[in-house]
């Protein structure tokens, strides 16, 4: 296993099997966000497309008792239960599902997604860990439907935080969570050098016009990430959804049997 992971990035340590998306600076923003929410011990949360289970751990750590991590990936299952176990949080169940399934139910009161958001060529065939970033020709393979799903499965006053590129669409993702939330804006932005995948991209990107004002910063292969956060209901949350509706979360699939907690 590989590691990677400390307190300067303000990434938790964590492990990961080959081909597990390790995490990065989008990472890192998506965790500072929850972090900045509201978080009790009775606060339900559903973290999809875990990867490692970086964003999953960080949610126990910042005082959640209710964690349920998903992911399509096998080896992203594993990965995370192994980080979850590592920081000793029990109270992270992880599972092997697919979120955009209208099988998949459950509600809760903070939804965290890091989902695969790279444009990427028509003509490119995606294998191993390529499945963590590969996004179809706009980078909204996986996101539209997302956005289009999960809103449904937040409590009353539930919130949702996604983390994208704005390579992908910003504004695209906005309006579609603002049909189906009471308040969706982005509420965190940082813009970072492009990566190894980007850079190799970057011709493909400003050929399909994915490349926000490219001759502003000729020569300079950069992006901006964002986190989109939607509110289900207008009125901010002072207490947990869960307290009021006296139970846990549950999550069902009919794809996938329920995991063990770590």
């Amino acid at each position: 296993m590989n590691g990677v992971g400390d307190g300067s990035t303000g990434l938790p340590w964590t492990v990961r099997l080959p081909g597990v998306y390790r995490p990065q600076e989008d990472t890192a923003l998506l965790i500072e966000a929850l972090r900045a929410r509201p978080m009790t011990a009775a606060t339900s949360v559903l973290d999809v497309c875990t990867g490692s289970g970086a964003v999953a751990v960080a949610a126990a750590a910042a005082g959640s008792r209710h964690v349920i991590a998903v992911d399509v990936c096998r080896r992203a299952v594993w990965t995370a239960r192994c980080n979850a176990l590592l920081h000793g949080h029990r109270c992270v169940d992880v599972r092997r599902a697919d979120m955009t399934d209208p099988r998949a139910a459950g509600r809760f009161d903070l939804i965290v997604c890091n989902p695969p958001y790279v444009p990427t060529p028509p003509a490119s065939r995606t294998r191993g860990a390529e499945q963590a970033w590969n996004a179809g020709a706009t980078g909204r393979a996986l996101l539209d439907p997302l956005c289009t799903r999960l809103p449904s499965m937040l409590t009353n006053e539930g919130r949702l935080l996604i983390v994208q590129s704005e390579c992908a669409d910003i504004d695209r993702t906005v309006a579609l969570l603002a049909r189906r939330c009471a308040d969706a804006r982005v509420v965190a932005r940082r813009r970072i050098p492009f990566g190894p995948v980007m850079s190799a991209r970057s011709g493909y990107l400003e050929r399909a016009g994915l490349l926000p004002d490219p001759a502003a910063r000729p020569g300079v292969e950069t992006e901006e990430i964002v986190v989109v956060e939607a509110v289900k209901t207008a009125r901010r949350p002072s207490h947990s959804a869960a307290v009021r509706d006296g139970a846990p979360a549950r999550l069902t699939t009919a794809l996938q049997p329920r995991a063990v907690r770590g």
